[in-house]
This record gives structure tokens, sequence and C-alpha cells, in this order.
């Protein structure tokens, strides 16, 4: 019995270990000329996708992948590209 709780014990640390840090919201502005833009503080070795959607049903991905660094990430896109 006592084998089997340090065996669950060594596999929960292990996971934890692996977890994924929090990821804090992104900010999302569009100024007067339609000029939007995205910012977010990235997290190192984190993969972003930037999705759209215009009935929050249907996505499409924009043309752009991210690799998180660490520092703070950007996006930019005008109202055009986001209408595609």
């Amino acid at each position: 019995m006592n084998r089997l709780i340090v065996t669950i014990l060594v596999i929960l640390s292990a996971a934890s270990a692996f977890e994924t840090p929090a990821q804090d919201a992104p900010t999302f502005t569009v100024d007067d000329s339609g000029n939007c833009a995205l910012e977010w503080p990235g997290v190192a070795n984190r993969t972003y996708f930037i999705r759209h959607s215009s009935d929050m049903v249907h996505w499409q991905c924009f043309p752009v992948v991210k690799r998180g660094t660490g520092a703070p990430e950007r996006f930019e896109f005008t109202r055009r590209q986001r209408s595609r």
C-alpha cells in the first residue's frame, strides 16, 4: 500500500512540474483610422494563433503564428484584413 501511495505522489509531482503558466488577458484597441492592435504578455515557448470571427461561431485564423519569448507580443491589422 505504501508503495502505491509513493508512486501516485511521484506521478502527481511530475505532472505539476509540466503545468503551463497562466496567460494574462490580451488588450484590443482600435484607433480613429480603423487600425487594430492586439497586445498580450507573451509566455516563453508558447505558440499563439490569432483567430477572428464575425459571429462568434465560425472562426478563421489570421495568416500569422507567433512563438512567445517571454516579452510582450503585438499583432496589428486593419479592418480590411479583419473582414476576410
